[in-house]
């Protein structure tokens, strides 16, 4: 009977110490658990972080599309202005060579007639002065 109390009794150890290896097993894992569920709720607002830094991006990259679509308008006006301004300059450039050009006529007209009449003047004195002697 001995033999049975004592081996109902290391039975008993035996079961305690399982029992408290299975409670010491049981407390390791549930501090795992809340580590593991801190580092998931870490990772929960690293992504939710994540999310509005990319929400952030898609709204900067919008803007600069806009502002890009906006810039190409602006530069389309501007060459099409340029453009204009070209046509313009070429429009005046040809009036100016055409009154240049009237303007070089008229001189040239004028120098001819202040040869001519220079000449009719030498033809005049030369005249004058022959009938001056004659008297």
């Amino acid at each position: 009977m001995q033999q049975q109390l004592d081996r109902m009794e290391e039975m008993l150890t035996s079961l305690i110490s399982i029992v408290g290896n299975i409670n010491s097993e049981q407390k390791l894992m549930k501090a795992e658990q809340m580590e593991m569920k801190e580092d998931i709720s870490e990772i929960k607002t690293e992504q939710m972080e994540m999310k509005k830094d990319i929400s952030e991006m898609k709204k900067d990259i919008s803007e600069m599309k806009a502002e890009q679509v906006e810039m190409k308008t602006e530069t389309f006006i501007m060459k099409e202005e340029m453009k204009l301004m070209r046509v313009e300059n070429e429009k005046r450039h040809s009036e100016v060579m055409n009154r240049f050009h009237t303007l070089e006529a008229d001189h040239e007209h004028t120098w001819e007639k202040t040869v001519k009449n220079e000449r009719e003047f030498a033809v005049f004195k030369k005249q004058f002065e022959l009938q001056n002697t004659d008297v």
